[in-house]
């Protein structure tokens, strides 16, 4: 499926050549739903991580902005180094500016990117909240590799803080300030999860101390909590 992400408006086609469960298990990942409702969904979403063969016989053009992974994180611990390195590879070969979003950027540490890949990195709060997190690593150790790739210039590297969960002041603003990242994009939860959110002012805030370092992106489902 070739079409704009729900997540990015910018996104202009979105691929997903990387079938099998995601280990993290976020409580408020929205492919749960999604597999629930689309038993197709639930059957390439679910088991071991595994190659889908027919992605790799797309093509794109240059102005393509290519969101790769959009239902599972490609460089989760379980999946194997073989399959991520074919999927980055293959990447790779395209002038489009190609997206990645990981919650393990320790893994994608080991991979050489080319220059017009974006690697993002969720990091929804400074805190790590067990129950809704499970098990994606903890937000300070994301910070670090993707500081440390930024570093090495691999690739381009983003922060998206959605849904923004509450959080501490100065050791969030410490933390993506020690990324520096090309943007940093703020969204809401937008399924109903019961999640603890910060305040209005807290956001506000938040938002304008990262303009000072980074450009920020605000998406529409912000509006709940700052207007």
């Amino acid at each position: 499926m070739l079409n704009k992400s729900n997540m990015y408006d910018w996104v202009t086609k979105k691929t997903n050549p990387l079938a099998g469960e995601c280990l993290h298990n976020c409580s408020y990942c929205y492919v749960k739903g999604l597999k629930k409702r689309f038993p197709l969904l639930k059957a390439k979403y679910s088991g071991e991580p595994r190659l889908v063969e027919s992605e790799f016989k797309k093509k794109f053009k240059e102005k393509d902005v290519i969101f790769v992974c959009t239902c599972n994180d490609l460089f989760a611990d379980d999946v194997p180094y073989g399959l991520i390195k074919k999927i980055v590879d293959f990447y790779n070969k395209f002038e489009s500016t190609i997206f990645y979003q990981t919650k393990n950027p320790e893994n994608a540490n080991i991979f050489q990117f080319s220059k017009n890949s974006i690697l993002c990195t969720t990091i929804e709060t400074n805190r790590h909240y067990n129950k809704i997190m499970d098990n994606s690593p903890k937000p300070i150790t994301r910070t670090k590799y993707l500081g440390v790739i930024n570093s090495l210039e691999y690739c381009k590297v983003a922060v998206t803080i959605e849904p923004i969960l509450d959080f501490d002041f100065q050791e969030f603003i410490s933390m993506i300030d020690f990324i520096r990242p090309v943007y940093v994009n703020i969204g809401a939860d937008s399924g109903n999860n019961n999640l603890p959110e910060p305040p209005k002012e807290k956001i506000l805030e938040l938002i304008s101390e990262l303009e000072k370092f980074t450009k920020v992106k605000l998406k529409k489902n912000l509006n709940r909590l700052i207007n």
